[in-house]
């Protein structure tokens, strides 16, 4: 039997395992064991991992399953193994029979420079055992693979959205949420793509009931539930349509996000997700929550700081002279979700950004997958901010390695990325990868490809950071966040905190016909999400 790996609590190598007796494996308990087609072959890769400090997270006997065992069958299929590495960051591999085989299932979480010119294949990893000899090339691959993530390095996922959440057995519409996948799909990318902290939230609501099922389910994997929350900010009240810019908010404690909910998110009389509590106000809000930063129990974040709502919600649209001649209160364009949006409209002050900005040490969300590349309209009154992005964004150009088309003109991405450079290097904010993600593809062996392997956010630590350890960090910087975006771009960044991609890579997008049809699908739920919408401000009207 092994203790702690290996005979006497040594670690071995695979090659050195592969001439292991049988005598020296550990009887796992797992369905796939009693297979007389892979059981064998399950028993000698399995504790083959074990070997080299991969432990089976759904072994039947172990402590861990039997505390977990509801979440781990309700996360993973019958069929199916997940292993994790037994020290320091999470770096997973999933497992499973078919037709006689085992295949194997892990991704690729190099975020060196040499990792923007990694094939598809490269980045998600399949590999086939039909038979023992094999099993020594596998686990040699996982090895090599899991080294790219260092031990002390924390993947921190930032920005996403919820749509179903299992209570009870039974599926729930996460309605305070704009997201369209389900509690299982989600977590399985954020297993496969490694991640270990987890600080997503939905749309302006914190319910403790949602939160506390989504944590049990991710401590059943070892990643850590920090409470979040996507908070939208009109800059007046009175809105017909109350949007206006968005900002995540990070909580050290559920009691500080308790006291949140209560005190400011509540009550909240509008249907639609996105729309503002009742009595917040850009300002106001932001003075609310002045002392909780200060005590360092909440970091806040710019989201998507240059972007605009699409779709048909736009039609809403108000000019300043309409509001003006109606005597309505002006708040920015209705689609403005976005502080460079809301200043670009008039309804924002440049210098009452970059106040709070300072003040209340915002992080930025730097690049944001959902921001479509449009151009941000200026409206005749604010030239001179216009002319100040422009040179943000030509002095930021100047400073990147490689063509110096990168940020060429003033759409959102551009200029999200260009803001975001100016507040790190003004004011030392943190600078994050959002994904923003309101649906996910169920993970599938072999086309597990989508948002989890455009970017992330690195953590460096002797252990785990605790959740005022991240909000810590994304006041101060310390310890370090390191952003790391796969982008449409065309030149690298490497100042200690950001690299960004020479170049696009389809394949870190892309996948089978099966993925481009479950993404034709997703982006025809979200249209047929923004019409749901407008029936219910129609309705609300």
């Amino acid at each position: 039997m092994f203790a702690n790996g290996g005979k006497n609590g040594a670690t071995l190598s695979a090659k050195q395992y592969c001439r292991l007796t049988p005598p020296d494996l550990k009887v796992l308990q797992h369905p796939l064991v009693e297979d007389p087609r892979v059981g064998r072959l399950v028993l000698n890769f399995a504790n083959a991992m074990r070997a080299n400090g991969f432990e089976l997270v759904n072994d039947r006997d172990s402590e861990h399953y039997r505390t977990y065992k509801e979440q781990l069958d309700y996360l993973l299929e019958k069929n199916e193994l997940l292993f994790k590495r037994r020290e320091g960051s999470n770096f997973f591999v999933f497992a499973k029979a078919e037709k006689g085989q085992l295949l194997v299932h892990y991704s690729n979480p190099d975020s060196s420079e040499a990792a923007f010119s990694l094939k598809r294949k490269d980045v998600v990893r399949l590999r086939r055992i039909a038979s023992p000899r094999q099993i020594t090339g596998v686990i040699t691959g996982i090895i090599e693979t899991a080294a790219k993530k260092p031990k002390d390095v924390w993947i921190l996922e930032t920005h996403a959205h919820w749509g179903y959440i299992n209570l009870g057995g039974k599926l729930q519409e996460i309605r305070q949420d704009d997201g369209t996948s389900p509690d299982r799909d989600i977590i399985r990318n954020l297993i496969f793509y490694n991640r270990d902290l987890e600080a997503t939230g939905f749309h302006c609501s914190l319910v403790a009931e949602y939160f506390e099922a989504i944590r049990l389910l991710e401590r059943s994997v070892g990643m850590l539930k920090i409470a979040a929350t996507e908070l939208t900010m009109p800059i007046v009240q009175g809105l017909t349509f109350k949007n206006g810019p968005h900002h995540l908010l990070y909580f050290a404690t559920d009691e500080v996000a308790g006291t949140i909910q209560k005190t400011i998110l509540e009550p909240k009389s509008s249907r639609l997700p996105g729309e503002a509590p009742d009595n917040v106000v850009y300002e106001k809000t932001l003075e609310q929550l002045r002392p909780y930063v200060e005590r360092g129990e909440v970091a806040i974040c710019v989201a998507h700081s240059a972007g605009a709502l699409p779709g048909i919600l736009s039609i809403f649209d108000d000019s300043k002279e309409e509001a003006e001649r109606e005597k309505k209160p002006y708040g920015g364009r209705t689609s403005d979700c976005g502080v460079i949006n809301s200043v670009a409209s008039g309804a924002l002050e440049l210098k009452t950004v970059l106040a709070k900005v300072r003040e209340m040490r915002m992080a930025i969300e730097l690049y944001n997958l959902t921001v479509p590349h449009t151009l941000v309209e200026f409206i005749k009154e604010r030239e001179k901010e216009k002319t100040e992005f422009w040179s943000m964004i030509v002095g930021q150009r100047k400073k990147f390695r490689g063509p110096k088309d990168l940020l060429p003109s003033m759409t959102q991405p551009a200029l999200s990325m260009a803001f975001g450079f100016e507040m790190a290097e003004r004011y030392g904010s943190v600078l994050l990868f959002g994904s923003d993600k309101h649906s996910v593809h169920p993970m599938d062996y072999g086309t597990a490809t989508g948002a989890g392997a455009r970017g992330w956010n690195e953590v460096k630590s002797p252990g785990m950071p605790t959740p005022p350890g991240v909000v810590h960090a994304l006041l101060t910087g310390t310890p370090e966040i390191r952003a790391v975006v796969f982008a449409k771009l065309k030149a690298v960044k490497a100042d200690g905190k950001l690299v960004i991609s020479p170049a696009i890579i389809p394949e870190r997008e892309g996948g089978g016909f099966g993925e481009k049809l479950a993404g034709f699908w997703n982006s025809l739920q979200g249209s047929l999400l923004n019409a749901r919408d407008l029936i219910l401000t129609w309705l609300r009207i």
